[in-house]
């Protein structure tokens, strides 16, 4: 592993098995690479503030080093406890966006960490509430004068490939987003992504990014599998992220972190 200096890793579908437990072989695989010295992060959709929640809920403290939160919004050394902020979505594009989904159902969605707000109040706003433990409050993106780390376009039932389409056809050169789910659609300032985030931590490290492995699964996960030196895809992976990926491994149910590391260290990749 002496080519390996920095090992990230998405949660939902990486990480996490559809139940959302990190396995015995998993949570070994990592602590034996944390041993040798290789830095150990989390990229994802989710805000800092509850990854750390989740780093202590699954007694991760003293192997996760790094954070990479809302898709590169929000980068956080865990060991000196420092927060770095990059680019955010201006209150203009929140509102450009608005304008490009009031004609549907979607919700719109953005949150703090006091507080999420929402287009209107339907079930699937109420799971997000529920899983970020926030207060939920109903909010008038026409005229926002906010900004916000992301925005989100959910519903309470898949979108259509039609609607897929639509919304990834949205995306320019002052924001883009990604199909994070069948019923999510998460936007970001187009100068961020989960590679601009492991950028930054490379930077604080003094390594390169062809030193870093990264595993993930869907949409957000394309531009990190593609810039880093270890691009690993799981198996249940979208076609998407299978695309850029310069390795496939098992899936989250199969112990696809652990299976992958023990063949990379054994030497038989």
């Amino acid at each position: 592993m002496e080519n390996v200096k920095l090992i990230m890793l998405d949660m939902d579908g990486t990480l996490f098995t559809n139940d959302k437990r990190i396995t015995i072989e998993t949570m070994q695989s990592l602590l034996n690479a944390h041993k040798l010295g290789i830095k150990i992060g989390i990229a994802t959709g989710r805000p800092v503030f509850n990854v750390k929640r989740t780093v202590q809920a699954y007694q991760l403290e003293g192997v996760v080093d790094y954070i990479v939160g809302l898709n590169g919004v929000e980068v956080a050394n865990l060991v000196t406890d420092r927060i770095y902020y990059q680019d955010q979505i201006s209150c203009d594009m929140s509102c450009e966006v608005f304008e490009k989904l009031k004609h549907t159902d979607m919700n719109m969605i953005a949150y703090t960490k006091e507080c999420a707000y929402a287009r209107f109040d339907e079930p699937r706003v109420h799971r997000l509430c529920k899983h970020l433990q926030l207060p939920l409050q109903i909010y008038d993106f026409s005229s926002d004068t906010k900004t916000w780390n992301k925005l989100l376009a959910m519903r309470s039932y898949p979108f259509t490939k039609e609607e897929c389409e639509y919304l990834v056809s949205i995306n320019n050169e002052r924001y883009h987003g990604f199909i994070t789910d069948v019923d999510c659609f998460e936007i970001v300032n187009s100068k961020v992504s989960k590679a601009s985030g492991i950028k930054v931590i490379c930077e604080e490290l003094g390594i390169t990014i062809d030193e870093v492995m990264a595993f993930g699964d869907s949409g957000n996960d394309v531009d990190m599998l593609k810039a880093v030196g270890y691009g690993v895809v799981m198996a249940n992976g979208s076609n998407e992220a299978k695309a850029v990926a310069k390795y496939e491994t098992l899936s989250n149910e199969e112990d696809g972190i652990a299976y992958f590391l023990e063949k990379y260290a054994g030497g038989t990749l």
